[in-house]
C-alpha cells in the first residue's frame, strides 16, 4: 500500500527540514478562517525562500500596510494525538506561498487557503481540541487547541502552551491583495521564461556553414542524417540531438586522427582509415547502439 507521503505530497512522516529553535518555535500558529494567506514570523521556518517585498492588510477593508519581506514553503510538525503514548510519529503539513513578516506577533495558519489547497475540514467547536481532517480520507493531519485563540498543536508542545497573554485582546487577520498576488505570479513567469531562454542558449547551437557542408557531403544533408538516426527534422529536440550526435562523432574522429608521416605510402590493405571513414565507423557504431539491444548485437557478431 502506498505511503501517505506518496499519496499526499503535503504530508510527510520523514521531513528533515529544520524549524526555529527556542522561543521562536513556540510562537503560536493561530488558525484564521478569514485570512487568505499564511504568515510566518521567523525566517527559520522556511524550507525554501524567495525575497519579495510586498504588503498585507491586518484588518478587513484596511489598506495594505504590514511589510512582507519574502515568500516560501513552511513545514509544520503537527501533533495528531491527544493523551497517552503516540500511535505514530508526529505528522507534517507543508504550507506553500507563506509570507515572511518579521516579528509578527503570531504565525497565521490560513484556514481558507488550506481548505482550497488541501481540501481539509475542521471546526471551531466547544471542545478543547479539534482535529484537522483530510476530507476524502478522514486522515488526521493535526490538532487545533482552543486557548486564547485557536492554534495548531505542534510537536513538542504541551496542550495549554501559548505565546499569547491570556488577558490580552487580539484580532488576527492577514489579507494579501489580488494585485500583489498577480505581481508575484508575473515575476515567477518572467523568471521561468528567463530560465528557459538560458537553457536554450546553453543548448546545441545551429549548424555552422562548414558543418552543413559536411552533412551534405557525408550524409546527404540534415534530413537524411536525422532519418538514419530515427529522428525527425520537424522536432526541435530531435534536431538538437542530431547536432549533438554529429559533433560528438566528429570530435571523436578528430581525437583519433593520426599526424602525417614521411614514411612510404601504405598499400590499401594496411592504409589508415580516412577521417571521414573513421567518422562513418563511429556513426555506424552509434546507430547500432540506438537501434539494437546488446543481445541482438552479440548475435549479429556471432552470425
Amino acid at each position: 500500500m502506498p505511503s501517505l507521503e506518496t499519496l499526499y505530497p503535503f504530508i510527510s512522516d520523514h521531513v528533515t527540514a529544520m524549524a526555529p529553535q527556542g522561543d521562536a518555535y513556540n510562537v503560536d500558529w493561530v488558525v484564521s478562517p478569514s485570512s487568505n494567506v499564511h504568515v510566518a514570523s521567523d525566517r527559520a521556518w522556511f524550507t525554501d525562500y524567495t525575497p519579495f517585498r510586498t504588503k498585507i492588510s491586518s484588518a478587513p477593508g484596511a489598506e495594505p500596510s504590514v511589510e512582507v519581506y519574502g515568500i516560501g514553503t513552511v513545514v509544520l510538525h503537527t501533533r495528531t494525538y491527544g493523551k497517552g503514548k503516540p500511535p505514530k510519529p508526529a505528522c507534517h503539513i507543508t504550507l506553500s506561498n507563506v509570507l515572511y513578516v518579521p516579528g509578527n506577533p503570531v504565525n497565521i495558519f490560513s484556514g481558507m487557503k488550506m481548505e482550497s489547497d488541501v481540501n481539509i475540514k475542521f471546526r471551531f467547536g466547544s471542545n478543547a481540541v479539534e482535529p484537522i481532517i483530510k476530507r476524502d480520507t478522514n486522515h488526521v493531519l493535526g490538532l487545533v487547541v482552543r486557548l486564547k485563540l485557536h492554534k495548531l498543536w505542534l510537536q513538542g508542545q504541551s496542550r495549554d502552551q501559548s505565546s499569547l497573554d491570556p488577558d490580552g485582546m487580539y484580532y488576527i487577520y492577514a489579507s494579501w491583495p489580488g494585485t500583489e498576488t498577480e505581481r508575484y505570479n508575473n515575476r515567477l513567469t518572467q523568471e521561468s521564461q528567463a530560465e528557459h531562454v538560458s537553457i536554450v542558449t546553453q543548448a546545441e547551437p545551429p549548424y555552422t556553414t562548414e558543418e552543413k557542408e559536411f552533412l551534405k557531403r557525408c550524409h546527404g544533408g540534415e534530413f537524411d542524417f536525422l532519418m538514419t538516426l530515427g529522428l525527425k527534422i520537424h522536432n526541435e529536440d530531435d534536431r538538437e540531438e542530431g547536432r549533438h550526435t554529429l559533433r560528438t562523432l566528429r570530435a571523436d574522429s578528430d581525437g583519433e586522427a593520426k599526424p602525417k608521416s614521411n614514411k612510404r605510402p601504405r598499400l590499401d590493405s594496411d592504409a589508415t582509415p580516412s577521417r571521414e571513414a573513421t567518422q562513418m565507423q563511429a556513426y555506424a557504431a552509434h546507430l547500432a547502439d540506438r537501434k539494437f539491444t546488446s543481445d541482438q548485437l552479440e548475435r549479429n557478431e556471432l552470425s
